[in-house]
């Protein structure tokens, strides 16, 4: 109990700092929200009152004449400066600027300046680290790589043919070993920008994608150092020259003809790939056949976001989500269904790609096409899916510029005109523009679930956390899109926080959301399914859901009965305090229960307890996660016996001591040689001290599971406290490593002793019932054989989405229903 104790102090005093911390955070968080949102309701002012209509004729001149707007505005700021005495400070300041030269003009240079590093350097060093940092921010530097400025036309940066060949030389010694049969041909359409195209090679090479590719350049008759550039010798880099010059769409197509790879992906040469940027994409392609299309997250070069996915409205008109806002917004982080991406960076498989015939002509020589295709993906069966954990810097505009009224960009307007009226029947089904954009982001999704656990589930640490993960999934499974609430800390991490994100779940995390109540206030009225699991993460919630989501059902998955686990743990060592603190943990845990729609629980003895305490219809079984997949080596590869669990759990350390000290030894008595693997996270130092003595062997936290099981010929369970089932026990046999363990490491969990698991619980049975499994082949391969039966019976992927599917029914949510639901949502 001693353990316990200090364990939760140290819990205790650990949250206690860091709330002081997130509630000063969360009061800037609110006090910048109020900021924006009466700069909001001035805009608004401003932009309904009787001079702004009138000068509208102006302002609509004014964009037909972008140089007369920027020599105005250049005008009103040397005003401004001067009446103000700032001008001496702004004019040495833009003389250290880096100026990319223009061809046939120097003075409009001033405003092609390199884009502000140090906010680009922010976003990178959190999401991918300080090296991407550095690598980035480096290449926009060495390319001397500007950034393009609103309604400005295209820039024409000049390139020496002598400096684009160096550059290329460059390129030719960073370049992967050359392939002949690429997996992965990435198509870059240029026309003239050597310094961007060169940068945009450099980054997919410096990327370092696991997958084999090749570069497809596709070369629109450039006149620049293109063409010294593509004399140079680059592995997996091909030049395609076309004369005359094609259009961006004929560009693409043509070139997308000479590819070898079996997925083809666009990217424009104005653009910076982040690292893991194509497995990203290649993997989402590989996971879900229906997928036809997958894009990139789209990052402007000041670290603004640009685009997270596309809207279109009813009108025909166009949303880039998440223009200008934080591009590690949680909204704009999970991989989802969207009605277009744009063409910048889309990945698509060969077959598809040809199944559609390429970009439609209708649409040259540029703009709409990517919109174009999605619907026609979407209409041939096929989904288009935003992948935002696939990012890249796009300075968008370089070759065509940003101006909608003049030049190639000016065919934006009549494109959409055109693909406005192609799909108008479509569009009907579509809100009006700008309304409820963040349901229209995602109109295919009918309900929504919010699952909060207490921190971000880790699957490699701890059972509790495959079942969280895989619920979420299987609520994903059931048709409802998934957002995901770290009650505690609040935290992303990109080793547990960035997987949600990929497999399509909304993360909520610090600084955007630091504590519950105000996350719910806020987004508590779009949920139809709260599911809360463990019992302390609903006794914290549960007043908050009810008052800010009350038209939610309400879940508890209960890892285990607190009150059962503490309770035993009293009964064990005789204390008297201890056994009256768990009547009274049994009390609140039960209040919150009764508070909830539906309990779920791993285990058929709590289930029994339950329903005497709650009634039969308030609670259902819910088995634990693991799929059958048996680790390869056979019986006398295998030398070890072996115990993993997580050590800040007092019941582990409990097993182990016992374990030690009174079972192994009697093992040990009678095979000399045998050997003990302990394994997990938090191990005692005085477990570390242990090893290379009596056989133990002490590995710590193990990376990789399935390399554990493959090493160890049994497994043993020596609980004599807990409650719950044991994710150790079903990980086990679902790897088709035999278990001995005691009674409390088996109970309800539908196993049957001396069937698919040997059990017994004083020291020397233990020993004996180890002995006789580890040592006898043919007992060994029963016991596998009867395991792996057992795990795709009762705790495979199938089995549990089939529980979750009845969950919903009980809870009158059943997926038919789902699928015909009328709410708009």
């Amino acid at each position: 109990m001693q353990a316990y104790r200090e364990h939760a102090d140290r819990l205790e005093a650990e949250l206690a700092e860091t709330q002081v911390a997130y509630r000063q955070a969360d009061s800037e968080r609110i006090a910048l929200r109020l900021e924006r949102d009466h700069v909001a309701q001035r805009l608004a002012q401003i932009e309904n009152s009787t001079i702004w209509r009138a000068t509208d004729p102006l302002r609509r001149m004014l964009r037909g004449m972008p140089w007369l707007t920027r020599w105005t505005r250049r005008g009103l700021k040397l005003v401004w400066w001067t009446v103000t005495l700032q001008l001496p400070a702004r004019l040495s300041a833009r003389h250290d600027l880096p100026v990319v030269q223009t061809e046939g003009e120097t003075a409009e240079g001033v405003d092609q300046v390199l884009p502000p590093l140090d906010r680009l350097a922010g976003f990178l060093g959190e999401e991918f680290g300080s090296g991407a940092a550095a690598t980035t921010t480096g290449l926009i530097e060495k390319y001397q790589l500007p950034f393009q400025r609103e309604g400005m036309p295209a820039i024409a940066t000049v390139t020496p043919d002598e400096t684009a060949r160096d550059w290329a030389q460059s390129l030719a010694a960073l370049a992967p070993a050359a392939t002949d049969a690429p997996r992965v041909s990435i198509i870059v359409p240029a026309y003239n920008q050597i310094a961007f195209t060169l940068a945009c090679i450099e980054s997919v090479f410096r990327s370092a994608p696991s997958v084999s590719f090749e570069i497809l350049v596709g070369d629109d008759k450039s006149s620049d150092g293109t063409l010294a550039a593509a004399k140079v010798d680059i592995p997996n880099v091909r030049w395609i020259r076309h004369d005359p010059n094609l259009g961006f769409v004929r560009n693409c197509n043509a070139t997308a003809a000479e590819a070898r790879g079996s997925i083809l992906v666009f990217l424009n040469n104005d653009t910076l790939v982040l690292p893991g940027w194509l497995d990203e994409l290649v993997a989402t392609l590989d996971g879900d056949e229906t997928i036809g299309m997958a894009g990139s997250k789209l990052i402007y070069p000041d670290g603004r976001l640009q685009e997270a996915g596309g809207i279109f409205w009813q009108d025909g008109s166009a949303w880039n989500l998440g223009r200008f806002d934080d591009p590690r917004r949680p909204e704009f982080s999970y991989a989802r269904e969207v009605d277009y991406i744009s063409g910048a960076a889309i990945a698509l498989p060969r077959a598809v790609w040809d199944e559609m015939g390429g970009f439609d002509e209708l649409f040259v020589p540029a703009y709409a096409e990517d919109a174009d295709l999605a619907f026609r993906l979407r209409k041939a069966g096929y989904r288009t899916l935003l992948q935002p954990r696939s990012q890249l810097l796009h300075f968008e505009g370089v070759s065509s510029g940003t101006d909608t009224g003049s030049g190639i960009k000016a065919h934006q307007v009549t494109n959409l005109e055109r693909f406005r009226e192609r799909w108008s029947e479509v569009l009907k089904s579509h809100r009006p523009n700008g309304q409820l954009p963040q349901l229209e982001k995602e109109r295919s999704v009918r309900q929504r679930a919010l699952f909060v656990d207490i921190t971000t589930p880790e699957p490699d640490h701890d059972a509790g956390s495959v079942v969280a993960v895989e619920c979420m999934r299987g609520l994903q499974a059931s048709g409802f899109k998934v957002t995901f609430v770290p009650q505690d800390n609040f935290l992303w991490t990109r080793e547990f926080s960035a997987p949600l994100q990929r497999a399509g779940i909304e993360t909520i995390y610090h600084p955007f959301y630091s504590r519950f109540t105000p996350f719910a206030a806020e987004r508590g009225g779009e949920f139809d399914l709260v599911f809360l699991h463990r019992y302390p993460t609903a006794e914290r919630t549960l007043t908050d859901i009810r008052q800010y989501a009350p038209q939610a059902r309400v879940v508890l998955l209960n890892a285990d009965l607190h009150y059962l686990r503490e309770m035993r743990e009293a009964e064990l060592s005789g204390d008297a305090d201890a056994v009256r603190e768990a009547e009274r943990t049994r009390e609140r845990e039960l209040a919150v229960m009764a508070a909830v729609d539906l309990v779920l629980t791993h285990s058929t003895v709590e289930l029994e307890i339950l329903q005497a305490a709650l009634g039969a219809d308030k609670v259902m079984l819910l088995p634990l996660i693991h799929d059958a997949e048996p680790t390869p080596a056979g019986f006398s590869e295998r030398r070890s016996i072996g115990f993993i669990g997580g050590f800040g759990h007092p019941p582990n350390v409990d097993a182990v001591d016992w374990f030690l000290d009174e079972v192994w030894p009697r093992v040990r008595a009678v095979d000399g040689k045998a050997e003990f693997a302990l394994a997990g996270s938090k191990m005692p130092d005085r477990y570390k001290r242990l090893h290379g003595r009596d056989g133990i062997s002490v590995l710590g936290f193990v990376e990789s599971l399935p390399d554990y099981f493959n090493r160890i010929r049994l497994s043993v369970v020596p609980l004599r406290v807990g409650a719950g089932a044991k994710g150790k026990v079903a990980a086990s046999l679902a790897a088709g490593v035999p278990c001995v363990s005691t009674s409390v490491g088996v109970e309800g969990m539908q196993l049957e002793a001396g069937r698919e698991i040997a059990v017994a619980d004083t020291a020397e049975a233990l020993a004996a019932q180890i002995l006789q499994v580890f040592e006898d082949e043919a007992e060994w391969r029963r016991y596998r054989e009867e395991g792996l039966a057992y795990a795709d019976r009762i705790t495979s992927r199938r089995a549990l989405r089939a529980q979750i599917l009845a969950m919903t029914e009980r809870l009158g949510m059943a997926r038919s229903a789902i699928e015909t639901s009328g709410n708009g949502k």
